[in-house]
């Protein structure tokens, strides 16, 4: 888990004990635990950092839905026991919220390891509209913000080489000569603790894992058949999400101190 440490899984009195014995920092609670402490009446505010959006797609009964982007201007009492849910890749945005809150004063602040995907993987029960498929999607910002954060995220590209030189993802592995099904296959086979031959990235259950695929793959079906019974954090990024992140990027050029301002249309070869 990085700097954040062990899943705490300590009772309630352990765990407001252990709080107030070490130094003021955001922890992760495991999704079962938290269960247990709600169902316990413990008193804690479990707050859904997501957008209003995600949250009716999917949220934990009783949550109050509180975007990052707003926690700064939120109230709380000081020593409340505040537990944040996302879903991003390595629960950063938790954890860069719940460092802001500590900063501000905050006593008891953790976070849902593996968000609100691990929730549901866990058997735990969600009250909205959506589906697993909500739950399993990555766009190519979250992948940056992950690996800038120092996120050991493992990345597989399966997409063919027209496409990756269309579109390239840095630092990914790469599978050629083979068929989509076989690339799958092979994926699967690694994720599985299989590695297939001439393939032996480093995984371990903590490291996120995004499975890049082609633009025309059926992506939800995909994700069902082949990941959705495995036990790590597999997220899809679908290749159209990635030429579209490509091509704005190659197209737009900034000027002076102002990093998003436009600049002259630039040539993208295509």
């Amino acid at each position: 888990m990085g700097r954040f440490g062990t899943i705490v899984t300590a009772t309630l009195p352990a765990l407001l004990l252990f709080v107030g014995s070490a130094a003021a920092e955001v922890r992760p609670l495991s999704p079962v635990r938290v269960s247990q402490l709600l169902q316990e009446a413990s008193g804690l505010w479990l707050i859904d950092i997501r957008s209003p959006g995600a949250f009716e797609r999917g949220h934990v009964e009783g949550a109050l839905n509180i975007p990052a982007e707003s926690l700064d201007v939120q109230q709380f009492p000081r020593r409340k026991l505040l537990v944040l849910v996302d879903n991003s890749l390595g629960n950063v945005r938790a954890q860069r919220a719940g460092d802001r809150l500590i900063a501000r004063g905050q006593e008891k602040v953790f976070f849902v390891a593996g968000g609100i995907r691990a929730w549901s993987r866990s058997g735990l029960p969600l009250i909205g509209n959506g589906n697993f498929w909500d739950h399993a999607r990555v766009m190519p910002g979250e992948l940056e913000q992950a690996r800038e954060a120092g996120v050991a995220v493992e990345v597989f590209d399966l997409r063919s080489v027209r496409e990756r030189q269309m579109g390239p993802v840095d630092g990914a592995t790469v599978f050629d000569g083979i068929s989509f099904h076989d690339r799958l296959v092979a994926v699967r086979r690694l994720l599985k603790g299989r590695p297939a031959e001439g393939k032996s990235p480093t995984l371990t259950a903590a490291n996120p894992v995004v499975v890049i695929l082609p633009t025309r793959a059926r992506a939800a079906d995909v994700y069902r058949q082949y990941f959705w019974a495995l036990e790590s954090d597999i997220r899809i990024l679908e290749g159209a999400f990635v030429l579209a992140s490509s091509n704005r990027q190659k197209r737009v050029a900034t000027t002076g101190d102002c990093a998003t301002c436009p600049g002259e249309t630039m040539d993208s070869g295509y």
